[in-house]
């Protein structure tokens, strides 16, 4: 890294730790990756601090419609969702490559998740069915996010980032409590039966259904920040 280089990013960081916004004055000729990659990497801290308060909002208290799943003998509806955060969510990780335009975003929340469900079917090979209040108790949520963006312009003529797509991938660290009221219409030796099961075998319901939910949910935050980024000039990071 050349002098002036290391310079710049050092004083983004040392900016970041006392809580500046860092001015930046070099500034990248388009086809100079060495440069753009970079100065990216020196402004992640200050784009993950944006991330991490849109992640916040976001989060405090989601609405979601509803979530179907019609799979493997189960049908299960979730409407009328509340998703909130147990505790702030923690950023793991923000990378740019302005290269292939891709965003990289780490992080890990806790979910508490509220509604209503309606279920018949099969799970477990036992009959499921029942309709009630549900709540989900996620902790330790990991999820990396790998979103692609373009640069245009806005209606000022300035160069924004526009989030196009993503692809993302998570994981359940602990195990997750789940409480069904009325299942089996009210049976409760069924009911305590089928959630001891749902308990045990939390990981085969994550990896089996876990992605009509978190499809929801992703696609929330991903928009919160494709909305945070139109405010963000492309000049101010590179």
């Amino acid at each position: 890294m050349n002098t002036s280089l290391f310079a710049i990013v050092l004083f983004t960081l040392v900016s970041y730790n006392l809580g500046l916004e860092p001015n930046i004055q070099l500034k990248c000729w388009i086809g100079d990756f060495a440069c753009l990659t970079t100065i990216s990497q020196a402004n992640s801290p200050v784009l993950a601090a944006g991330i991490l308060r849109v992640l916040k909002e976001t989060t405090r208290s989601m609405f979601i419609d509803n979530v179907h799943v019609d799979k493997a003998g189960l049908h299960f509806d979730m409407n009328n969702i509340i998703v909130q955060d147990l505790k702030d969510p923690v950023i793991d990780n923000v990378s740019v490559d302005p290269i292939s335009k891709t965003l990289r975003l780490v992080f890990h929340s806790d979910y508490s998740v509220k509604g209503k469900y309606s279920a018949s079917g099969f799970l477990f090979n036992q009959p499921l069915y029942g309709d009630g209040d549900i709540n989900i108790d996620l902790r330790n949520v990991l999820t990396e996010m790998v979103i692609t963006y373009d640069i245009i312009k806005d209606i000022n003529g300035q160069d924004i980032i526009d989030l196009k797509g993503y692809k993302y991938w998570f994981d359940l660290r602990a195990v997750p409590l789940y409480r069904l009221s009325n299942l089996y219409h009210g049976n409760e030796l069924l009911s305590q039966s089928m959630h001891k099961l749902l308990h045990e075998n939390w990981s085969y319901l994550n990896n089996m259904f876990g992605r009509y939910f978190f499809d929801k949910v992703n696609d929330n935050i991903f928009n919160a920040i494709r909305l945070y980024l139109h405010s963000y000039r492309w000049s101010s990071f590179i």
